[in-house]
């Protein structure tokens, strides 16, 4: 069986948000946390390692 520790979580994380007026998708707070922090922290609560592909200069996070 596979564990959660083989598994590589990819977030894509850099469209162009045209629908949404151009602004970063990423970046926009919903209950004072950014979409990528709130996808992020769902995403690490299944997968030990996950990846974030972005058009943004982000930090790693641990």
């Amino acid at each position: 069986m596979i564990g959660n520790d083989e598994i590589l979580g990819i977030i894509l994380a850099g469209g162009l948000s045209k629908r949404m007026g151009n602004i970063n998708k990423s970046l926009a707070l919903i209950n004072n946390k950014t979409l990528l922090e709130i996808t992020y922290g769902l995403v690490k609560k299944q997968l030990k390692n996950v990846v974030v592909n972005s058009n943004l200069n982000l930090k790693k996070k641990n």
